[in-house]
């Protein structure tokens, strides 16, 4: 990491930066305090996880793709050397605030040609950025294959759990749905996590017509909801019925409340 140096807040401005994910945003700012003086370190996903995310779980094929989102939109650029993959972040030094007295270091090589952001015929490659003068290793794409049917078989597990608890019919090929869960996946969740969120909802919520409705993909692993679920004690049924209405209309304007906030985005939407 380099030394002497300060960022500039004006950074979170940026036009660009407010446009992407939470998940890519996070990492352009964890770069910026690891890059050398220049604005250079690895863009291998394995060295990333290992130095970056030492205390965060997050998975290979998630940082691959805030990497592929921070080169799309040119926040990065990408350029190999020797076989190694690294990045250079675009406009560095705008950034960056460096004192007088200090020399500049460079860790990282210095790019001879960065990528090229262009596509073949076939549309293949469309987020995987080519690599110059050399093939990605054989094994990383085996990782991608294996972490891929990984991710289905999760998706499937968790939305067979929420079908036989809720007595729904949502499917684990859904695209919505899909990045839903990865998206918590990517957040470190584990599958128990996922089952006991189902299980805690249903348990609050089945019997009140009011509420089953809510017992979807789009509500259950939501940012905004999924840990606070989590963290929901088991055995606090809302009661339903008489006595229970006024907790029920209180729950029910809560729900309507978050929605007019935008917690539950495209809450009233079919499933795609």
């Amino acid at each position: 990491m380099a030394r002497g140096r300060m960022i500039d807040k004006v950074v979170i401005l940026s036009r660009k930066i407010n446009a992407i994910s939470e998940g890519a945003e996070n990492l352009y700012y964890r770069l910026l305090v690891m890059t050398d003086d220049y604005g250079r370190y690895h863009a291998e996903p394995e060295i990333i996880k290992g130095t970056i995310y030492t205390r965060k779980k997050i998975s290979l094929s998630a940082i691959r793709k805030r990497i592929d989102e921070l080169w799309e939109i040119r926040l990065i650029n990408l350029y190999d050397d020797d076989g190694e993959r690294y990045l250079e972040i675009v406009k560095f030094e705008n950034h960056q605030k460096f004192r007088d007295d200090v020399k500049k270091k460079a860790e990282c090589p210095e790019p001879g040609k960065f990528l090229q952001r262009s596509r073949d015929e076939s549309g293949t490659n469309r987020n995987e950025p080519e690599r110059t003068g050399t093939k990605r290793p054989s094994k990383i794409r085996e990782v991608n294959i294996i972490e891929d049917k990984l991710s289905k078989d999760i998706v499937l597990q968790i939305i067979s759990h929420l079908n036989e608890k809720a007595k729904t019919n949502y499917s684990p090929k859904t695209k919505i749905t899909t990045e839903y869960i990865n998206g918590r996946i990517a957040d470190g969740f584990k599958l128990d996590d996922f089952f006991y969120v189902i299980d805690v909802k249903c348990e609050d919520w089945i019997g009140d017509l009011e509420m089953e409705k809510f017992l979807r993909p789009k509500t259950l692993f939501a940012t905004s909801n999924f840990e606070g679920y989590l963290n929901q004690k088991r055995g606090r049924k809302v009661n339903h019925g008489v006595g229970g209405q006024g907790d029920n209309k209180k729950i029910s304007a809560l729900f309507e409340k978050q929605k007019r906030e935008g917690d539950f985005d495209g809450l009233d939407d079919k499933e795609e």
